[in-house]
């Protein structure tokens, strides 16, 4: 499998890698320290794409992050993108990895990067980090961080 980092979403990574699990949903990971993205395969489980992930790259599990790009198409066939999930997938519990907080907010930070510069269309997006897998945020709530449609 080629493990190919994307600079921003385009349609041709949301034809070809969206609709997993759920309709409109595009499932990445984000190399925290280096903001490179990929995105996850429909054929394999998160935890088996960051294993290979970490045995090509040799990342530290804990620099990986998931996020969750989910759309909605409407009647009109109009298709924009309405949330951006980050810190939570299976790898997390499977494989037993925390995230340091610094890392959750990179790899966000950069994700909504990747969506805003990116081909889709911004609807009124949800932007927010589960800090479910979170290695120092126990007991500390955090703000969901805004995004600006284009």
């Amino acid at each position: 499998m080629r493990l190919q980092p994307y600079h921003v979403l385009k349609w041709s990574i949301f034809n070809g890698h969206g609709d997993r699990k759920k309709p409109g949903r595009l499932s990445v990971v984000t190399h925290a320290p280096t903001g490179q993205v990929y995105v996850v395969p429909h054929k394999l489980e998160h935890f088996e794409f960051v294993q290979q992930l970490w045995s090509h790259r040799g990342y530290a599990l804990s620099d990986i992050v998931p996020s969750h790009i989910d759309s909605v198409r409407y009647p009109n066939e109009l298709e924009e993108v309405v949330r951006v999930l980050t810190g939570l997938s299976g790898f997390e519990g499977k494989l037993k990895v925390w995230h340091p907080h610094a890392a959750l907010e990179r790899a966000h930070n950069r994700i909504l990067d990747f969506v805003e510069h990116g081909e889709l269309p911004l609807g009124d997006v949800r932007s927010e980090i589960n800090h479910r897998y979170c290695a120092d945020c126990r007991g500390k709530t955090y703000k969901s961080i805004p995004i600006e449609a284009a």
